[in-house]
């Protein structure tokens, strides 16, 4: 078959596009020539005006129209062939551009007939000057583009020809991919199908003899994923395959191809006949696409969905915005079949979308989505079908294999690949019969009470283990809702525009079903709805905000059931987001921003509160977020909702305003947005710096219109002011200085929070955000005008804070000057203060500041009279902490200051003057803790004694370890185990034997003091001492580790009770006596000896004993490198099995032995389990043991994290891990391999079910 002849040639070399085109035409009649190319170079194009050869090419191998080695090339259009062949002969003659010409082949190409070519080459050979000379014209291209035809057909296709039935697979492209708009690009084919495309690309480099199947949703789809491969190789590769490439229709262009062809071809066949090509598999590269009804096919490539992001990114490529491809992601199920159909303004009716075929997918089309497994769902089905659930799923299966399926199966889950393009195609053949009992089927279905609401709220989480598990599937009520959003958004568009075949609208059918569904609904039914309920928003939006409404306005509206949250083991959960996230999509119309608004602001005022951070006044803010807002509605709207909202909900307003402020590093987040409903030809949001300005004004003014006298809510304000434009920071000013004689309550507060401002912007002056000195300046204007008259108000903020905020800043890099700057103003104003109102003013300064200690130690630097001294030591004896503190620290510092002639003194003046208990107990805390101090302590009474050392807060740092010991007894007598615990952690040289005490006596006595205070961290560290210690003994450390079991045996934790383990492992006795602990005999008559050991203290040993054994992994015979020795775990397990036997535990007894051989390491050679594991394995035969080895396996995986997306792939690397143990033990052990060949599967098993979940998951998102 001649594609294209002399004639067609002749008729193309008068135009332009030959002399741009034919260059390229030679190029890759040369790659679909020969194999072997050192290198080539064609300038084709626009490039065809530089000078220079027209062609250059270095081959390794010979050909009819290909010389070996380096060859020249000339290619001219011109009708005067001869003149021009015999000037560019010459010219290369003269200048043959730095070439041997002796070592070159020069050629001459013409697309036309030159019938005296041979004459002329004659010629030229007999002055041998080129290594030889050759001149290709019409007639020896048509013969050439005949040997490679998928040229041939690529040329034809060119120059206007219709090569028949054959293509080239470059044609082939243009045409699939250019029918959308935009044209689909080969990425978005790729779209993360990595592993596919490798194996493509291996296929092709090796040029395999064995054909290539790849099935997808369609053949096209696979042809489309073949070229889109090759496109991304690199220039050279690519065009080296398309010149070979040829995709061919029938039987007989695939014979003719194979037969008059001398080169090898990559083949594409898309007819059904695909046996006649195995024949030739050894001579062409054979490619066969396959839809999805090919089951028989074994050896193929199945192409995986495309990847989400990769998808998305690539439409982004193609043009389309990020928010549709997005949709399409979602929408097409990344089917590109659908996909197409979604891009194109014409398309084909797919092949189940025919009227004969339709009906058989109605049932689906209504329900959306089901589950198999479920047997409510079934029953849905059947009544939606009026068929058997039998009949009705044969006659859905079928499709799951058809070329472009309509249906996806994934796991036990069925759902229409894309719902949309579903309802356009099917949703006409829907009868209003369909449509009633549709109605009645969804009232059914979502009228369904959650059961797990019959559960305590503790419990909920668990409801699928109490049985409490709802009849219909998450699945099915999702598929019905989105059916119920697919009849009102688009029931009027499809059937040609005729709609659907309803009474009245669709709309208006969907609003009377969603009004039926909430009227009168209760607490439990829309809690139950918390699943779809953005759904239903959005089917109805009108009776969706209704119905809200009318349970809002109830004395105890139902709704707000919702908000009631449960916990679980790591976190809360509560039904109101799903709450939120239905108005937050309908917020996004204009129209109905007002009603939406009214409605967050009720629920915000009625919201409860709760750990969930998802609250009405966040959605709110959101919605209203000036840089960011989540509706379509203008700014002029926006702010009119907001008016509403201040009148009607006025607190709530007040947040959201403050909440609108500019504030650095605010967050902004995407709110839910309706699937399918617009709301506005906009698919994104763009604020423009003068919107968002405007915007600012907008908040500002109406927050100084709300404002008043209110002086929480100028703080509030002022919090903001720093970031505001300096337009409205002026009004904020202007409005405060009016304001500021007015405000009775709380003005000290604003001048409070107008020197932070000052300092904070002073200090960090340099900053880029810092206000500039002439602004602070105006600021320090208004904070000296709110300057109170009162003077403990005046000084009280320098006692507030650790580091006072002075509004003159201060220097960051010199601390020392900073401390002594602010000991030198706290003094001053204790003076002040003091000689304005006396001592009875330090008090109550001292009562009514933050941190009252600041001011004892300040009015330490004061020389006081002995009566104001006695006023303050009365304090002592007062029963308000702050008056103790402020005086305690007051004595320190004297103490400090004066040393030992002042604490005497003062010791001498309370014994004489009989100071009561709890003065003198105060007085002792407030002094340096050392043992002079303590011995002084002495001189009173063996209750204040007491007294002191059970209040006393351990502070022995600078102590020598005798006093240190000293303290720690004290605090010993007085059972204060855990804060003498707590100390000891604290220090290094504390002796062992001391440490053990204190840990015993912790663990066995009563404690005056909270346990809390000791950390896990703490007890590991002491365990740690101790194991470093000579002075412990095993015995002695093995008690204590029974002791501490559940601090040491906890997960985490960095010291494991390692002697007690060791234990387990070298005496088996010891092992059969913590088994004996936990389980009863299984024989239930025996009579076994009472201990006479309370309930409750067996219980509590049992749970001692259990958190013992399954933190052991310390495998019985093995040495310190985890080397098991078979002899010594022989005798172990020998030993522990009689010894349970005679228990009656045997069967518990073979299942713990089970769970510890899963922890044994790898033998020398990296084997697993070690032979001596295998050994005994086979030797016992118990299946529990094998029963423990393989549950033992699962646990020591531990916790593990995956990302949403990533399936099963951990899951399946551990299967291949385990397999390949499994075989290395088959012959030698087989009930080891058989274990081991059950987890194995049991992990495939899983890995598939996480890859359909993820599917799943990655489908919906």
């Amino acid at each position: 078959m001649k594609w294209v002849n002399s004639t067609d040639l002749e008729y193309w070399a008068s135009s332009r596009d030959c002399q741009e085109f034919l260059p390229l035409v030679i190029r890759r009649l040369i790659r679909g020539t020969v194999n072997n190319i050192n290198s080539i170079s064609f300038l084709s194009g626009k490039n065809v005006v530089y000078p220079g050869w027209d062609g250059r090419l270095e081959s390794s191998e010979k050909t009819e129209y290909i010389p070996e080695g380096l060859s020249l090339w000339e290619i001219s259009t011109t009708e005067k062939i001869k003149e021009k062949a015999e000037y560019d002969y010459q010219k290369r003659k003269q200048n043959p551009l730095g070439y041997d010409p002796s070592d070159a082949t020069f050629i001459f190409v013409t697309p036309r007939i030159w019938l005296k070519k041979e004459q002329w080459v004659n010629e030229k050979k007999k002055e041998k000057f080129w290594k030889d000379v050759k001149v290709y014209d019409a007639k020896d291209l048509e013969e050439w583009l005949e040997q490679v035809p998928a040229v041939g057909v690529w040329l034809a296709k060119h120059i206007g020809k219709f090569p028949g039935d054959t293509q080239s697979l470059e044609d082939w492209w243009n045409e699939w991919s250019k029918t959308t708009n935009p044209p689909i690009i080969p990425e978005l084919v790729i779209s993360g199908r990595k592993e596919e495309s490798e194996k493509i690309r291996k296929w092709l480099e090796e040029s395999s003899p064995l054909p290539l199947s790849v099935q997808s949703l369609t053949k096209d789809e696979a042809i489309a994923f073949l070229y889109a491969v090759i496109s991304q190789l690199p220039e050279n590769e690519k065009e080296y395959y398309l010149s070979k490439s040829l995709v061919l229709f029938n039987e007989n262009s695939f014979r003719h191809i194979t037969t008059t062809s001398k080169n090898r071809l990559l083949l594409i066949l898309t007819f059904e006949e695909i046996d006649i090509a195995k024949p030739y598999s050894n001579i062409h590269q054979i490619f066969i696409p396959l839809n999805p009804d090919n089951t028989v096919s074994k050896e193929k490539i199945i192409l995986s969905y495309p990847k989400r992001l990769e998808f998305v990114d690539s439409l982004v490529k193609m043009g389309v915005s990020r928010e549709d491809a997005e949709k399409y992601s979602r929408e097409t199920a990344r089917s590109l079949s659908v996909l197409r159909r979604q891009l194109s303004p014409i398309s084909r009716q797919p092949e189940w979308a025919k009227p004969d075929k339709a009906s058989e997918l109605l049932p689906i089309l209504l329900a959306g989505e089901f589950n198999e497994n479920r047997e409510g769902d079934r029953e849905i089905i059947a009544e939606i079908a009026k068929q058997p659930y039998e009949k009705c799923i044969a006659s859905l299966k079928k499709w799951l294999y058809q070329p472009d399926p309509p249906i996806l199966q994934i796991g036990d889950v069925w759902r229409l690949t894309s719902p949309l393009d579903a309802f356009f195609a099917l949703s006409p053949f829907l009868t209003k019969s369909d449509f009633e009992n549709f109605e009645n089927v969804a009232l059914k279905v979502l009228r369904e009470i959650d059961p797990a609401l019959e559960l305590e709220p503790e419990k909920r989480w668990m409801a699928s283990a109490y049985g409490k598990i709802p009849k219909y599937s998450k699945e099915l009520r999702r598929g019905i809702s989105q059916s119920l959003v697919l009849i009102a958004v688009f029931g009027d568009e499809v059937n040609n525009g005729n709609g659907l075949d309803l009474p009245y609208s669709p709309q208006r059918w969907i609003d009377n079903l969603i009004r039926k569904l909430l009227s009168k609904a209760d607490g439990k039914l829309w809690y139950s709805l918390s699943d779809v309920l953005p759904l239903l928003a959005e089917s109805s939006p009108l009776s969706f905000l209704n119905a809200v409404e009318d349970s809002l306005s109830q004395e105890k509206p139902p709704i707000m059931e919702m908000f009631s949250e449960t916990k679980n083991l790591l976190t809360s959960h509560s039904a109101h987001p799903s709450l939120l996230w239905a108005l937050e999509g309908l917020a996004w119309d204009p129209n109905l921003l007002s009603e939406v608004i009214l409605i967050l602001g009720k629920l915000a005022r009625l919201d409860p509160g709760g750990e969930l951070s998802n609250r009405p006044i966040n959605t709110l803010k959101s919605i209203f977020l000036l840089w960011h807002p989540q509706t379509f509605a203008n700014l002029k709207q926006r702010l009119n909702s907001l008016d509403l909202l201040i009148e009607r909900e006025s607190k709530v307003a007040w947040n959201l305003l403050i909440n609108l402020l500019p504030y650095p590093h605010d967050i902004g987040y995407s709110n839910y947005r309706p699937r399918w409903r617009q709301s506005s030809e906009k698919t994104e949001k763009k604020i423009t710096i003068e919107e968002y300005l405007n915007g600012i004004t907008g908040i500002v003014d109406r927050v100084l219109k709300n404002i008043g006298f209110d002086a929480n809510k100028w703080c509030e304000v002022m919090e903001h002011f720093p970031y505001l434009p300096s337009q409205e920071k002026n009004k904020v000013l202007s409005k405060l200085s009016e304001c500021a004689n007015l405000i009775k309550e709380g003005k000290v507060d604003i001048w409070n929070k107008l020197r932070q401002i000052l300092y904070h912007h002073r200090t960090f002056r340099d900053a880029t955000w810092a206000l500039p000195e002439e602004e602070l300046k105006e600021i320090e204007k208004l904070y000296n005008q709110l300057e109170p008259d009162e003077i403990i108000k005046r000084f009280q903020w320098l006692f507030d804070d650790y580091y006072p905020p002075f509004p003159e800043g201060r220097e960051l890099q010199d601390h020392e000057k900073l401390e002594q700057s602010i000991n030198q103003k706290r003094k001053e104003a204790v003076e002040s203060i003091l000689n304005s109102l006396g001592i009875e003013g330090i008090i109550t300064l001292a009562t009514q500041t933050e941190y009252p200690h600041f001011v004892g130690i300040s009015l330490a630097e004061i020389s006081l009279t002995d009566k104001e001294e006695e006023t303050l030591f009365s304090l002592l004896d007062s029963d308000v902490q702050k008056k103790i503190s402020f005086t305690q620290s007051y004595i320190f510092q004297k103490s400090s200051k004066e040393g030992d002639i002042y604490v005497n003194k003062i010791v001498d003046y309370a014994l004489n003057e009989n100071w009561p208990s709890r003065k003198v107990v105060n007085l002792f805390l407030a002094l340096p803790q050392k043992r002079k101090i303590w011995d002084l302590l002495g001189k009173f009474s063996v209750q204040i004694q007491q007294e002191y050392w059970k209040k006393l807060s351990p502070r022995f740092f600078d102590l020598p370890t005798e006093d240190k010991l000293y303290g720690l007894n004290k605090l010993i007598e007085e059972k204060r185990y855990f804060t003498a615990l707590n100390t000891v952690a604290m220090f290094e040289e504390i002796p062992a034997r001391f440490i053990y005490e204190i840990l015993k006596n912790a663990a066995l006595e009563e404690s005056a003091d909270n346990p809390n205070i000791v950390s896990s961290w703490g007890i590991q560290k002491l365990f740690t001492v101790l194991d470093q210690s000579k002075d412990i003994n095993k015995n002695e450390l093995a008690y204590l580790e029974w002791l501490y079991l559940p601090v040491l045996a906890d997960v985490g934790s960095n010291r494991p009770p390692k002697v007690l383990h060791q234990e387990l492992a070298n005496n088996p006795e010891f092992f059969c006596e913590v088994i004996k602990y936990i389980y009863k005999p299984k024989n239930e008559y025996i009579d076994e000896k009472d201990e006479g050991l309370p309930s409750k203290l067996k219980e509590q040993r049992a749970q001692l004993a259990w958190k013992l054994l399954y933190s052991w992994k310390t495998v019985p015979g093995s040495d310190a490198t985890g080397k098991v020795d078979y002899q010594k775990l022989k005798e172990w397990v020998n030993k522990a099995r009689s010894i349970c036997e005679r228990n009656y535990r045997l069967e518990v007894c073979d299942y713990h032995i089970g769970q510890v051989f899963a922890y044994a390491v790898p033998d020398a050679n990296g084997d697993w389990p070690p032979e001596a594991i295998c050994k005994i394995i086979e030797e016992v035969r118990s299946e529990e043991l094998d029963k423990g080895f393989a549950i033992g396996i699962y646990n020591k995986r531990g916790v593990i994290t995956k990302s949403p997306f990533e399936g099963g792939k951990q899951e399946m690397e551990l299967a291949k891990q385990y397999k390949l143990y499994s075989t290395k033990w088959a012959t030698k052990y087989p009930r080891v391999s058989a274990i081991l060949e059950k987890v194995a599967k049991d992990y495939e098993n899983e890995a598939r079910h996480e890859d359909k979940e993820a599917k799943k998951l990655d489908l919906n998102w």
